[in-house]
């Protein structure tokens, strides 16, 4: 799903956070570009530990396979 400066995606296993495969919400940093992206396509994305609240970021985003 795509927000304003959130978008939410369903994603693999994360071993190196010991995260399970999920459907998560994640703020977007100011600068990433959203356009172009489609409700339900698959992505390639990068993603960081946002503020202190323990929020995660997306660094960048396109288009892609998701692997």
């Amino acid at each position: 799903d795509l927000g304003d400066r959130q978008v939410t995606i369903s994603h693999g296993p994360v071993p190196e956070l010991r995260w399970p495969a999920m459907t998560m919400a994640f703020g977007v940093e100011e600068g990433v570009q959203l356009r172009g992206l489609q409700r339900g396509g698959k992505v390639r994305f990068s993603f960081a530990e946002g503020s202190q609240d323990g929020t995660y970021v997306i660094q960048a985003i396109e288009e892609g396979d998701g692997s």
